[in-house]
Parts: C-alpha cells; structure tokens; sequence
C-alpha cells in the first residue's frame, strides 16, 4: 500500500494558490491518466485509492497536514517508505522541482506537521514556486497568491510532465533512479 498527499488549503477559494501546488499537481496527474476518482471524505481530508495506491489531499489547512496524512497512514498500516508527500518550495524558483528523503521541513509549516505527526523518513517532491516579486512581498502573502500566465505554462508544461514521471516511477517502487536524475539536473 503506497500514499500520494498533495498539500494545500482548502477551501475553493485557495484554489489556484502558490501553496496549493500539491493540490494541482495530484489533478494534474490524473488528468494525464485513466483513473476516474471518487473522493471520500475522510482522515481530516479526501481521498480515494486506486489499486494499491491512495491519493489524499489533506483538508486541515497546511500547517495542520500531518494530522491527515498521519491518520491515513496509521488506519491503512502504510509505511513511512511507502508516502510521497508534493508541497510548495519557496526557496526554489518556479520550475525547479528535486526530490527529497529523510530530511528536516526547510521551514514550511506542512511539512513540519507532517514530521511531527510520521516522522520524516518519507519521500517528497519540491515543487518551486518563487518568482521574482517574492522578496517585495510577505511570504504568507506571496504563497496565497496565484500563478501568473507564464509561470501556469511552465508548471503545465515542464513541471507537472515530470511530476507525473515521478509518481508513475514512485508507484513502481522504482523512485531512487529517477530522483538521483531530477536531483541532478535541478
């Protein structure tokens, strides 16, 4: 059993968000596939389980992520091994995506409720979301705030591409290779 938890806020209006990037890459994934969702609510989110993998969008806002994806894990026996967690990476600039394992929260706050509630050896996909108004802007204003038309293209066109990769090689059980590749190049 394997878990994919992309993190965002809800509710709509977060939709379309800097912070809701992990929200968007899971719709961006089964959009490429033949998987035909049926979200259930449930462990403080929605979810839905295709073959031996669940899908979780946690419904808790981000700074209480953990508490969905710890609940899930722990109802299903999921092994840390076996979650992939994608969330918003502020100090990467848009397009720039690398793969991380065991490693501490870099400061986002879902993340970090994530290690707290599971701990931190799981994997993760780091997905940038900075540009080059982020420093005249708050940071809690910046990751609220939505994607202009270029950096949409570049996330439609280069960045949820490779996520897709990532996950299709992540439900293999094959994700070491392809995140020594991405690492590399980013």
């Amino acid at each position: 059993m394997r878990l994919i938890a992309g993190l965002g806020n809800y509710p709509a209006k977060y939709n379309g968000t800097r912070h809701n990037i992990g929200f968007d890459a899971i719709d961006a994934y089964l959009s490429h596939t033949s998987i035909s969702p049926v979200w259930k609510k449930g462990h403080n989110g929605v979810y839905f389980k295709s073959k031996d993998v669940f899908f979780l969008k946690p419904y808790t806002y981000m700074n209480l992520s953990g508490n969905s994806v710890g609940d899930l894990i722990r109802y299903y026996n999921i092994e840390n091994d076996d979650v992939l967690v994608i969330h918003d990476e502020i100090d990467f600039p848009i397009g720039r995506i690398k793969i991380a394992r065991n490693r501490g929260s870099g400061g986002h706050n879902g993340v970090q409720s994530v290690i707290n509630s599971i701990g931190k050896d799981f994997y993760r996909i780091r997905v940038g979301i900075r540009n080059e108004y982020y420093i005249s802007e708050r940071r809690s204003d910046f990751v609220l705030s939505a994607f202009n038309k270029s950096e949409l293209e570049e996330l439609n066109d280069n960045v949820y591409p490779l996520v897709y990769k990532i996950i299709e090689s992540f439900k293999k059980n094959n994700i070491d290779k392809i995140m020594n590749d991405v690492n590399k190049k980013n």
